[in-house]
């Protein structure tokens, strides 16, 4: 991925952009002469957008940025700040990272697609309800076709705002391991204060719309299986009313709301992947780890079998039922919906499935983790941080998926860190003195 360099700048040396296994990431590192409010301005700016962390690169000052899905959001979202392509002086390409294999790119994008894929089977039930009243004798919608309709509606709640919030953040981990490393700490009486200059709250702006975008973000995977769930019980009401009998359809509602609403109960929010250590052995292990792929796709997908099989009946079946009607090819607009369902399941089992190790990931993921724990802790008065230092290390090893390195070692990069951002512009201050030495 290309290196930008600015040898004309007075704030910025490069940036270097490089592609992770979901967006993009970014390290700026600063002119070693740039005066430290436009170093903070430059990231304020940027922590608008995306997810910044604070670093040291060769003895510079740097900014690490997370969370960008195109490159040219980078240069966009610094404003007038000198990181746009108009101050660009020299490209030259990095070494180019393996791509990944298209299974791999599918499993990365199976929460988007299926919402895609569930938008399409939305509509068609709506258009199916629509279509059957206007062939009706009198033109009027039966009960029939209000429940396809209040189905399709009910889907389509979630589904849209699948569809909004579908796409991966590369920021979810470290959301996640932000929160964790918070609540780890506070369990030992350790509290780091909000608000700190060198903690990452550009995860959470501020604002009830930032809040509401950021909750959803991180709970669409909940709020979908709540919508599938109501659309279950819709489906068992509507099969179960006297002039709607549908002995196949009320299976496949009861199996659409059970599988969903455990789904529910069990069913992690973004990002919690990052604290997988190790694969569960056992089967139930397997299925509260992953309750998508082992108890929502399995019942949705018989859901749609059912639905299928209740129209091509040959005895009782939508198709028979409308064969001598003017609507004799409605049920299809049905089929195609359950048939775009059954697409949709699959790929919503795939993502929650954790992301295969990866040798160079799991060294950039271990590194940010050490990172964002120096963060937290650099600026802390030196009691606090000296205790806080050796939980968070405990902390960074033993409960995060992905990290490779022992106690010791963390600790050790942990505490290096915290001496490089203190002896940087971010915080201009030497802790040789203060910080327990015999661990480096």
């Amino acid at each position: 991925m290309p290196v930008y360099r600015y040898p004309n700048s007075p704030l910025i040396e490069s940036v270097e952009v490089t592609q992770q296994p979901v967006g993009y990431s970014a390290t700026i590192v600063m002119h070693k002469d740039a005066k430290k409010q436009d170093i903070e301005d430059l990231r304020a700016q940027l922590a608008k957008s995306f997810y910044t962390l604070a670093d040291t690169v060769d003895g510079n000052t740097a900014l690490q940025v997370r969370g960008i899905k195109n490159p040219d959001d980078l240069f966009e979202a610094s404003g007038e700040l000198g990181l746009t392509s108009e101050t660009q002086k020299e490209t030259i390409l990095a070494d180019k990272k393996k791509p990944a294999s298209y299974g791999e790119r599918i499993r990365r994008s199976s929460f988007f697609l299926s919402a895609l894929l569930y938008d399409l089977g939305n509509i068609a039930l709506i258009i199916s309800g629509l279509v059957h009243g206007r062939h009706n004798p009198d033109g009027k919608l039966t009960s029939h076709d209000k429940s396809e309709i209040g189905i399709g509606a009910a889907f389509s709640l979630g589904d849209i705002l699948m569809t909004a919030y579908g796409q991966d953040d590369s920021s979810d981990e470290f959301a996640a391991a932000n929160a964790g490393l918070r609540k780890h700490l506070q369990k030992k009486n350790i509290v780091i204060p909000n608000g700190d200059a060198l903690t990452p709250e550009s995860l959470y702006k501020s604002g009830a719309i930032e809040e509401i975008h950021n909750w959803l973000h991180k709970n669409i995977g909940r709020i979908k299986c709540l919508t599938e769930f109501s659309g279950g019980l819709l489906t068992m009401y509507t099969a179960s009313k006297p002039d709607n009998k549908n002995q196949y359809r009320f299976a496949a509602g009861l199996m659409l709301a059970t599988g969903w609403a455990i789904t529910f109960l069990l069913d992690k929010p973004r990002g919690a992947e990052i604290f997988n250590k190790s694969p569960p052995a056992t089967l139930i292990g397997k299925i509260t780890n992953n309750p998508r792929a082992w108890i929502a796709r399995p019942l949705a997908l018989a859901n749609n079998a059912v639905n299928i099989w209740g129209a091509f009946n040959p005895v009782d079946g939508e198709r028979k039922r409308t064969l001598h009607t003017k609507g004799k090819n409605d049920y299809l607009l049905n089929v195609g919906a359950q048939s775009s369902f059954l697409v949709a399941h699959t790929l919503f089992g795939m993502s929650g499935s954790k992301r295969p190790a990866e040798t160079e990931d799991d060294k950039r993921m271990t590194a940010d983790l050490v990172l964002l724990a120096a963060n937290l802790l650099a600026k802390q008065p030196e009691p606090i941080r000296t205790a806080a230092i050796k939980e968070a290390a405990q902390y960074v090893a033993t409960q995060l998926a992905h990290v490779t390195l022992n106690e010791e070692k963390v600790e050790k990069a942990i505490i290096e860190k915290v001496i490089e951002l203190n002896q940087s512009s971010w915080l201009n201050k030497t802790l040789a003195a203060t910080v327990p030495l015999r661990s480096i």
